[in-house]
């Protein structure tokens, strides 16, 4: 589709032909306003002149939030329809595609991460939290795994929420043994400091309550299965 009246468009592909990667795509409508930074999972065949749903809710997010533009990256700069294909992904494209993505979140108003639930992409996003964590990324409300929306598939009125990186390391710790005084009552996933939210939602028959840490010391309770550590 294309761009609405008053909306100027900008994109960096790779120098192939035709181009196997995107590192950015910009909107904006008034430079004098900041803009949103949104990560990814990977791109679509969006460029300077045409937009998709993602491009347009991007652009309706940032109006709400009072920017005045967007740029879109992505953990993986390889375009394609099928996530399955990143694998095509050369190294050199990710290293390229990260020196992008960082020089980009130093001139954002905001740093949303927006990459959906991907489980098997797990430890490219923890690459990609640890790259952005400077820059206190937020995202528009998690998936009940504990992913961040996706943009496209959420609405207007659902709140920005602060994304800390000890939240997300979580999801790759190793479990500490049970403590003696463990509590059966169920509690699902949750972080005991100030302003934290529930991020993990485990059914809790067949569960039980242990501690683990996350990397940055923070303690933290889950359910996890009693038939595995």
């Amino acid at each position: 589709m294309a761009l609405k009246p008053g909306v100027l468009g900008w994109a960096k592909f790779c120098e192939e032909k035709p181009p196997r990667c995107r590192f950015a795509l910009r909107r904006f409508w008034d430079k004098r306003k900041g803009f949103a930074l949104y990560v990814g999972l990977n791109p679509s065949r969006a460029g300077a002149q045409n937009d998709d749903m993602t491009v347009t809710k991007g652009m309706g997010f940032a109006r709400v939030w009072g920017l005045g533009g967007t740029i879109h990256v992505n953990a993986f700069p390889f375009i394609t329809p099928y996530p399955h294909q990143l694998k095509n992904c050369t190294q050199a494209e990710i290293e390229r595609n990260d020196r992008w993505i960082l020089k980009l979140a130093e001139r954002a108003e905001v740093v949303v991460l927006a990459w959906g639930a991907f489980p098997k992409f797990k430890d490219r996003f923890l690459e990609v939290a640890r790259m952005l964590a400077p820059f206190h990324p937020v995202c528009v409300g998690f998936t009940k795994d504990g992913f961040p929306h996706h943009i496209s598939r959420i609405g207007y009125n659902t709140k920005r929420e602060s994304w800390k990186f000890g939240e997300w390391a979580m999801l790759d710790v190793t479990s500490e043994p049970l403590p003696a005084d463990w509590d059966e009552s169920p509690k699902g996933c949750y972080s005991p400091h100030p302003g934290s939210r529930a991020i993990c939602q485990l059914p809790v028959d067949g569960h039980e309550l242990h501690k683990r840490k996350h990397a940055n010391g923070q303690e933290l309770e889950c359910w996890r299965d009693k038939k595995g550590a």
